[in-house]
């Protein structure tokens, strides 16, 4: 029989195992999807986040090839990019969609070779970031965008005509088009008549209502007639379970109506008629923005209308009343001119996504446009608080940019509360002279129900506001906050791009630097292990034990100090408040401290108030003070300096510990990054994990303190202000 000790052996075995699990802790503590796979496709390992999104156990994982576990696309696809990861020396990344549960989701996947010392691939890394809110942050703006351009086109195609029955059913084909329901019409009201259907569009194999007289003697008293006229919309999905008046429903079922949908085409304050979009074959809900869509629509037939009738006046008295063909011209070119410039206003709110961009050229274009003597934008604040002035357009008056004015007080506290309430106002300012009044109108830049901001211009009271003119404001202050809308809307997807971008660099440096950081004391360890089969003697093999207990122990630290990192980042560790002394905190600190300063040949001062007292978490604390002694021992020079002063006043400490060793200018900024070391700052090769700087800023920051450092003349000095926490 043969007996051979391999007690050393075992005891690396269990170090190794223990240091997998700490790495496995922290590969499921990372809120990313992160496999393993071996050459051949096989999976090793997947951490927690990913097991969790495919919704199985690792058992099920390891072992199993693509194949057994996707469709054949995608288990071809990914061994492509498998074999792209292992053949590159740099990360493999590309954009995933795909479906699941009928969604369509979106994921950015890296891959990458991980290589033994020799440089050969032996495993393949994926890391999986899910990007789907963002690419439906992209498809809602394009969208958005397809939304607008469908209104545009809709909106060129009335404004070619000037005939009232054919810009009527253009517009009802159109819309018909555009919604794809079976029937659209323009209902219009006459005085005393109740309406008639004076346009049509209708599909198969539904029956025609073109020119149906409805005659509803009660309509005028309605309590829905005064709703339509401030633009009250009805939108009915099914009319077969909706609450309805018994005649109103037989009405609806004499039109074949499932569902029915109701717009007021408002013209000025009165009530022109309605827009009424019906499915017949079954019931439909109608989407917001179909609604929005249809109500800017109404918005601009009105006028459309208005033209038509302006046009047919025209030619009604071209004959006898030339002074009034010239006055009514002018009036259509009038809105012709608004019309441009509300249509160039809408062009750049499409095409530009740069806020300062529209609302600049808008409040120039709008306060030139009517001869203005001033025009301007005020954002409000995210509490409502506060109106700033941020673009404005001041000829003739005093600039006031950047001027913030309180919005529930103040001198305009009434005309902000109904600016809030998403209402126009047009008010004077009092003069003693009439030239001096100044007449304003000021509308909310009104962005589904959210007011975002105003817009007011000024002008002489000898030239006030005609309707037109107030409906171009509105029409303006409406396009201003669809803009203002998509601006920030396009600024939100930006930054999440940009952060996801920067979370996609930090992730791969911090597995970058973690993956060395672990391997440097593993290859120490493993060739002090192999030394050891093979030393001379016991002096050659006690050196190489002590080389390997060394690598071991600082792999241990490693792996603490890192999740110590990952508890506090998290916020997992909760604080010990309790009340001691300086006495109490400090221990044997300063003994120990003391001595091994005496061993370096250092000296060391310390100015502490012992018996003063403070609430604090103990634990916490103390490790902070050793681990900037410590670092001031190590990186001192033999006679050097180190001091320790603290100082106690008003619940409040401050604590400098300063060396006589300067740290570069240049280097200070990164002192409290992980992993970092500065250059050529440990002549001594005392080593260290990099880490405890870092450690000693997240612990500061979980007792809600600051600290900084300095260096200069000689001397590097870490301050710390410290608040005495509240017993719990």
């Amino acid at each position: 029989g043969i007996t051979e000790d391999i007690t050393e052996q075992k005891e690396a075995e269990l170090a190794l195992q223990e240091s997998e699990a700490r790495l496995k802790a922290i590969l499921d503590g990372i809120p990313f999807s992160i496999f393993l796979k071996d050459l051949e496709g096989r999976y090793l390992h997947a951490n927690r986040f990913y097991l969790q999104q495919r919704g199985s156990e690792l058992g099920e994982l390891i072992g199993k090839l693509d194949d057994e576990l996707f469709t054949p696309e995608e288990a071809r696809e990914f061994r492509e990019q498998d074999q792209k990861a292992l053949q590159s020396p740099d990360p493999v990344s590309y954009e995933r969609t795909f479906s699941r549960n009928g969604k369509q989701l979106s994921q950015w996947v890296t891959k990458f070779a991980l290589r033994d010392c020799q440089g050969d691939p032996y495993a393949v890394c994926g890391v999986v970031v899910d990007i789907t809110p963002l690419k439906q942050a992209q498809d809602l703006l394009m969208q958005e965008a397809e939304r607008e351009r469908l209104l545009g086109a809709l909106l060129r195609r009335i404004r070619q005509a000037l005939d009232l029955p054919v810009i009527l059913q253009t517009t009802t084909a159109e819309v018909r088009e555009f919604l794809q329901v079976d029937r659209v019409m323009i209902y219009q009201l006459q005085e005393g008549v109740g309406g008639f259907v004076a346009a049509e569009s209708v599909v198969d194999p539904w029956p025609s209502h073109l020119g149906r007289y409805v005659w509803d003697e009660y309509f005028h008293r309605d309590p829905c007639h005064p709703k339509y006229q401030q633009g009250f919309v009805q939108a009915i999905e099914n009319v077969a379970t909706a609450s309805l008046d018994p005649c109103y429903r037989q009405l609806l079922e004499s039109f074949q109506a499932q569902a029915n949908l109701v717009i007021p085409i408002r013209r000025g304050e009165d009530l022109w008629g309605l827009l009424v979009a019906q499915h017949c074959q079954s019931s439909r809900p109608w989407q917001e923005w179909e609604i929005e869509l249809l109500q800017k629509l109404t918005d601009q037939l009105a006028i459309a209308l208005q033209q038509a009738q302006l046009y047919e006046q025209v030619k009604a008295l071209n004959q006898t009343l030339e002074e009034k063909v010239r006055q009514r011209t002018a009036e259509l070119e009038r809105a012709l001119q608004f019309e441009a410039l509300l249509r160039s206003i809408t062009n750049r709110v499409r095409d530009s996504l740069d806020e300062a961009e529209i609302l600049s050229a808008a409040v120039r274009e709008l306060g030139e446009s009517l001869d203005a003597d001033g025009c301007n934008i005020s954002l409000y604040n995210a509490d409502f608080t506060l109106a700033t002035i941020r673009y404005e357009y001041c000829p003739r008056s005093k600039s006031y940019l950047n001027l913030s004015v309180p919005l529930q007080r103040g001198p305009y506290g009434d005309v902000h509360r109904q600016l809030l309430r998403g209402q126009s106002c047009l008010f004077c300012f009092s003069g003693k002279a009439l030239e001096d009044r100044q007449v304003v109108m000021a509308c909310p830049l009104l962005d589904k129900g959210q007011v975002l901001g105003d817009l007011w211009i000024f002008r002489s009271a000898r030239r006030p506001f005609d309707d037109p003119e107030i409906r171009l404001i509105q029409q303006v202050a409406n396009q201003c906050a669809i803009g203002l809308r998509q601006a920030r809307l396009f600024q939100a997807a930006q930054e999440q791009v940009q952060a996801l971008e920067r979370l996609n660099q930090l992730k791969d440096d911090f597995i970058s630097t973690v993956s060395h950081e672990l391997r440097t004391p593993l290859t120490s360890l493993r060739m002090a292990l192999k030394m050891l089969q093979i030393a001379p003697s016991e002096e050659k093999r006690a050196q190489y034990l002590a080389i390997a207990e060394r690598e071991c122990q600082r792999e241990i630290d490693l792996i603490n100090d890192l999740l110590d990192l990952q508890r506090l980042q998290a916020g997992a560790c909760a604080l010990n408040i309790q009340a001691l002394t300086w006495r109490e905190l400090l221990g044997d600190l300063l003994t120990v401290t003391q001595e091994r300063t005496r061993a370096k040949g250092q000296t060391f001062q310390a100015s502490v108030p012992l018996e003063s007292s403070l609430t604090t978490d103990p634990l916490l604390l103390g490790r902070i003070l050793r681990e900037l002694l410590h670092n001031a021992v190590k990186y001192t020079p033999p006679q050097g300096s180190i001091r320790l002063q603290i100082e106690t006043e008003n619940c409040r400490s401050r604590i400098q510990v300063s060396n006589s060793q300067e740290i570069p200018a240049e280097e200070l900024t990164r002192i409290f990054e992980r992993f970092y070391r500065i250059p050529s700052n440990d002549p001594w090769k005392e080593g260290g994990t990099g880490l405890g700087l870092a450690l000693v800023k997240q612990m500061v920051d979980q007792l809600r303190g600051s600290i900084e450092v300095s260096s200069a003349a000689g001397w590097t000095t870490f301050t710390l202000h410290l608040p005495h926490l509240p017993q719990l």
